[in-house]
């Protein structure tokens, strides 16, 4: 079931609904670097990296992809 386009249809629709119905100002992903398909889903939506945290709890480095609401 990989390679569908089903996570990006998804994550599209879910983007339309917080910044057209809910009013979002910024959504924000957190990606474990190595998830190249999650990187790709955010660069196909639009979303881009915009700084990396440390995920505490797991040890982990990850990276934040973002994207505003288009104009």
């Amino acid at each position: 079931m990989w390679g569908r386009g089903y996570a990006t249809e998804a994550d599209s629709a879910a983007l339309a609904r917080g910044f057209e119905s809910l009013g979002l100002e910024r959504v924000a992903s957190l990606i474990h670097p190595q998830n190249v398909r999650s990187i790709r889903v955010a660069d196909r939506l639009g979303e881009r990296p915009t700084a990396t945290v440390n995920w505490r709890e797991g040890g982990l480095d990850l990276l934040v992809y973002s994207i505003e609401p288009p104009l």
